[in-house]
């Protein structure tokens, strides 16, 4: 339904591409991988990897979705909602009507994620996979790109404010 934007006839023909490919059992994890999309244990675990600035599992895991055919962008767009929802329910916290399109399994994962990283990170990370969008625009090296993309996100230090300077300096 997500992949369709509200498309019947896009739904259907996604419906009809999963059937053709997968006629025993179809998993959740088969699904995305069908229709080109993060699977749920995908995302959140490269998100976590970046929020735990373990730069190693990241970019492995990175290798790996490419392995599997996914494209750099696909995985772009997959972590730029995901951060942009994280950051949602750190501000405003996980009110279920704000997010009634999200499973609840989904909306734990995201709270899990909300814990272990703080809100300016978030935004420098943000600001960096958008600038990652744009050189990926022009540039024929997006491997290298994104993999540069990921060095600069495990390193980000969180923002120390004003009162804290002024409370050391005292």
């Amino acid at each position: 339904a997500k992949q369709s934007f509200g498309g019947m006839r896009d739904a259907l023909t996604a419906i009809d591409q999963i059937l053709s490919i997968e006629t025993e059992s179809i998993s959740d994890k088969k699904v995305a991988q069908i229709l080109g999309i993060l699977d749920h244990e995908s995302r959140f675990t490269f998100t976590e990897a970046l929020f735990q600035k373990n730069n190693n599992v990241a970019l492995l895991h990175l290798q790996k979705l490419q392995e599997y055919g996914y494209d750099v962008n696909d995985i772009l767009k997959e972590l730029l909602g995901t951060i942009k929802t994280t950051a949602l329910i750190k501000t405003l916290g996980s009110k279920e009507f704000l997010f009634q399109d999200i499973s609840s399994d989904d909306l734990e994962a995201y709270e899990s994620l909300a814990n272990i990283v703080k809100n300016d990170e978030l935004q420098q990370i943000f600001q960096i996979l958008l600038q990652l969008e744009e050189r990926l625009k022009v540039s024929s090296f997006s491997k290298i790109c994104f993999e540069m993309a990921i060095l600069q996100v495990t390193s980000i230090h969180s923002l120390i404010g004003l009162n804290e300077i002024i409370g050391e300096i005292k």
